[in-house]
This record gives C-alpha cells, sequence and structure tokens, in this order.
C-alpha cells in the first residue's frame, strides 16, 4: 500500500538513506553540496569562467552562479539589473572577471560590471546598444570587442574607456582579445590582428586562411601563443616573429580554446572534446584527456556538467557539476541535488520501507533512522 507523505517527509527519509549506504571511504572525501534551487542550470564553458582564488562563475539567460571550488560552497545566484519598463530584456552572452575580481557579464546590451563585496554595487558599460561579441579580464580593467567592430579598452574604478579601434573586417566571430603592454591582439575568423599607435594591423601568421578558427592568449615574457587547428604557434608580441612551433593529431573540431597561465608557464589547449596541456614555451606536451569543459590555469581545476553515463556518487544524489583536480584526474561531485522521491512503500520485512528516488529503490531501515 502507498503511503501519502508530505515532500518535507520523504526528504527526510531520502537523507536517512543516503546516511546509511555511505561508508567510511565516501565519508573521508569531500562531499557534494546538496541543494534545491539549481535543478535547472545548464553548465555551457562559453559564458563561464574561473576568478580569483578557484572562484567560478557560469551564466544562463539573465543570471550568473558563483561557486568557491576550492571549498565546494555555492556562494550566490546574480540576476541581471532588470531592463526598464518597455525596454528589452538584456541577455548573458559572456563572463569573464577583472584582475582586481570584479565580476564582468557580457550581454546584447553591453556589459553589467558587479562588485562581489557588495553585489548591489553595479556599473553598465554600453555602446550604443551593441552587443558583446569577446570579453576579456584584464589587470586594469576588461577588453571588449562588440557586434559593431568597435573593440574598447576600459580601466579603472569604475571602468572608463582608455582606447577604442575598429575592426577592418566582420566581428561576428572574433573568438580572443588580448593584451600585451600597449598592443591589442584580436583573433577573428582565422586572423589575428594587432592594435599599436593609433593603426590597426594583420599579422600574418600563415597557414590557416580565413575559413579556420583561431585563437589567441599570452605567456611568459609578453610572448603571444596561437592555436589554429591541430597547430600551435609562439610568436613575438612587439615584432610578430615567430619563436617556436607545435603539432598534435589533426581533428575534425575547430571548437578551439587556448589558456595560458604564465606563472605555471602551462597552457590550456581545447578542441572540441579533447584538452592538452603544453609548457607555455612549446617544447612539451605534459598531460591530455578527453574533456568538455572549463579549465582554471591558475589551479589546474576542471569543471564540466554531469553526463549521462556517470553515476551519482551517493544513492540518490543527482551531480550537477563533475570537478576533477587536474587533467586526467579523478571527477567528483562539486554540487549535486537530491532526485525526487516518486513513491514510498512498506517492505516485506517489519519496520522496514522501499524508496523509489531517481528511477532506483533504496531500503531504509526506520530502526536506524
Amino acid at each position: 500500500m502507498t503511503l501519502q507523505h508530505s515532500w518535507s517527509f520523504r526528504r527526510a527519509l531520502l537523507c536517512g538513506a543516503l546516511l546509511l549506504v555511505g561508508n567510511a571511504s565516501a565519508v573521508a572525501r569531500a562531499q557534494p553540496v546538496l541543494t534545491d534551487d539549481v535543478a535547472n542550470e545548464t553548465f555551457n564553458p562559453s559564458k563561464a569562467a574561473f576568478g580569483p582564488a578557484g572562484l567560478l562563475a557560469f551564466g544562463e539567460v539573465t543570471t550568473v552562479t558563483l561557486w568557491d571550488t576550492a571549498a565546494r560552497r555555492r556562494l550566490a545566484r546574480i540576476a541581471l539589473t532588470p531592463a526598464r519598463p518597455h525596454g528589452m530584456p538584456a541577455s548573458i552572452l559572456k563572463v569573464d572577471f577583472t584582475g582586481d575580481g570584479r565580476l564582468l557579464l557580457g550581454t546584447t546590451q553591453g556589459v553589467e560590471v558587479v562588485n562581489l563585496r557588495d553585489t548591489r554595487q553595479r556599473q553598465l558599460v554600453r555602446v550604443g546598444a551593441e552587443s558583446v561579441r569577446a570579453l576579456e579580464g584584464i589587470a586594469d580593467g576588461m577588453l571588449v570587442a562588440y557586434s559593431s567592430g568597435h573593440v574598447v579598452h576600459y580601466g579603472g574604478t569604475p571602468l572608463v574607456e582608455r582606447e577604442r579601434f575598429t575592426l577592418p573586417i566582420n566581428p561576428s566571430s572574433v573568438s580572443s582579445i588580448v593584451r600585451v603592454s600597449d598592443r591589442t591582439f584580436v583573433a577573428v575568423t582565422g586572423r589575428l590582428f594587432v592594435h599599436s599607435g593609433g593603426t590597426v594591423q594583420e599579422l600574418s601568421v600563415g597557414g590557416p586562411g580565413g575559413h579556420r578558427e583561431l585563437v589567441v592568449d599570452t605567456s611568459r615574457n609578453g610572448e603571444l601563443v596561437i592555436a589554429s587547428g591541430s597547430h600551435l604557434a609562439r610568436l613575438s608580441a612587439q615584432s610578430g616573429a615567430v619563436l617556436g612551433t607545435a603539432t598534435s593529431s589533426p581533428s575534425r573540431s575547430f571548437a578551439l580554446g587556448l589558456t595560458c597561465q604564465p606563472t605555471a608557464q602551462r597552457c590550456y589547449w581545447t578542441r572540441g572534446e579533447r584538452v592538452e596541456v603544453w609548457r607555455d614555451d612549446l617544447s612539451e606536451r605534459v598531460a591530455e584527456a578527453q574533456f568538455h569543459g572549463l579549465i582554471d590555469p591558475a589551479s589546474g581545476r576542471l569543471v564540466r556538467q554531469r553526463d549521462v553515463q556517470s553515476s551519482a556518487p551517493p544513492p540518490g544524489v543527482w551531480p550537477l557539476l563533475m570537478l576533477a583536480s587536474e587533467v586526467g584526474g579523478a571527477w567528483e561531485p562539486l554540487g549535486a541535488q537530491l532526485s525526487s522521491v516518486s513513491d514510498v512503500v512498506w517492505s516485506s520485512r517489519p519496520g522496514e520501507l522501499i524508496l523509489g528516488a531517481g528511477g532506483l529503490a533504496y531500503a531504509l531501515r526506520l530502526a536506524d533512522l
């Protein structure tokens, strides 16, 4: 006979069952955060970024969620400033952090800057009603490429415009933007442009042409590292001269990502669902793995959304995000929620209940609660 329990009672029963099925080794490991209000959150690496001290931010349509990946703790969920009456609401396209930890939300209507010490303190940075194509947080502010082709360097507190130039080609596919000293580099549609001294020039990077993806980042000594197809190259930021190259196995995916960490002297190169870790002088590939998610270059941590094939660590818990300490490391839950309890019935054994949760059945002895 089915018992009619309230959700709170069912939840209490399931929590008890989870404690009973755990073992000593599982208790010794860090446990996932159990939470009710993130069931519909979707982790999209293209709308996510790591910030200082392992802080992770990932955006959805009009909200961004903050996690402390070191402590495995969900910190907050922040909403964009509401649209003015009769105005079109903005939606999040890009997420990043300034060097001093301000949260940057690139949207369809500019950039919203959030002070994480007090999230009520906001700044809206706009160029007309243009949407953001690329966003890069830097030490003193941010670099933004807009849908019009304008590229703007903002700095200070609050952020003010310090430099602006216009790309000579369609900016719809800007993949990355970086700044070295007084030079700004923009990768777009397999081509690399540099702005310096009031002029924009194209750097010849050879080979990839205009039909393949190209991304750029900075490494030690202010050098550039670019990735295109199955090739990496080091360039001098001052002269554009090629300082070194590396080649990996061919890939059919041109969805590229490149993040370098000068302090650790590592570059993380993603191609579709594959990541490779290289020394930033391109002398050696030190690790590789199948992976689709986001990498924190400062700590080497990786975050991805749970895939259908992975099993819940304790029965009845549904992981939302998975965390690995390094490329090739073991995956563990970062955030999770309890599976909904679909039914509760008495067992044929006295004093025992059977709980249905997450498509599985669990036995719970009342004497053990």
